[in-house]
């Protein structure tokens, strides 16, 4: 056998073991990644107009992004105080505050009076 066609046959060979292996390599590519369906995430910017006060709490959502309370329930720590009472009377309204916001409700109120 001459060696041109040894070389040839060679050639034949690797090309055909090249062409199995990217065919292999394209099928697990395709089995595992699907361009139209890969979900892309990416941070979502928040943009509220100044006046927005979705849930009505009296902190506006800008507000709620800041202190990170959530724009759509007026009582984000579930305390029974709303989220806006809670800041402006001092208090954090991502936890859950007892009888000291009720007396500061009472003084805002204008109401000085404690419990008995």
């Amino acid at each position: 056998m001459s060696t041109t066609k040894a070389v040839k046959i060679l050639m034949i060979v690797l090309f055909g073991a090249a062409g199995l292996v990217l065919a292999r390599v394209g099928i697990l590519i395709n089995k595992t990644f699907h361009p139209a369906t890969a979900a892309i995430s990416l941070p979502t910017k928040v943009d509220y107009e100044d006046s927005d006060d979705f849930d009505h709490d009296g902190l506006k959502n800008a507000e709620e992004a800041v202190w990170g309370s959530d724009p759509y329930n007026p009582d984000t720590d579930g305390d029974g105080y709303l989220d806006g009472e809670e800041v402006f009377s001092d208090h954090n309204p991502l936890v859950k505050e007892g009888d000291s916001l009720a007396e500061a409700r009472n003084i805002l109120a204008g109401n000085y009076t404690e419990k008995m």
